[in-house]
């Protein structure tokens, strides 16, 4: 089981690293913020609807967490866990606002 809490820059070279097709980027943010800008190839699922959507995301991938300022991601990080997720990363020190320029 990998949980890990890492800084934007450790946590996209991780992403980045990650052999193709092993990793999923999960954007948390609420649908105004998405509707603003977010990461390339990324899923969007806002923090509200995790719970009930779990069941997409695949639990043999690594799932990359990131919101605004980091603490969405923790409360999914913790969502995830608990529903059984054993390979979860999260941005907790910055957001989406420094991811897009790294």
């Amino acid at each position: 089981m990998t949980c890990l809490k890492m800084n934007c820059p450790e946590f996209m070279a991780r992403y980045r690293a990650a052999p193709s097709g092993s990793a999923v980027m999960l954007d948390v943010r609420n649908n105004d913020e998405v509707a603003l800008g977010m990461l390339p190839n990324a899923l969007h699922i806002p923090l509200g609807e995790l719970p009930a959507r779990c069941a997409e995301l695949d639990k043999s991938k690594e799932i990359y967490l990131y919101c605004r300022s980091g603490n969405r991601t923790q409360v999914a990080f913790d969502i995830l866990k608990q529903a059984g997720f054993p390979n979860v990363i999260c941005s907790i020190q910055g957001g989406y606002d420094l991811l897009k320029t790294l």
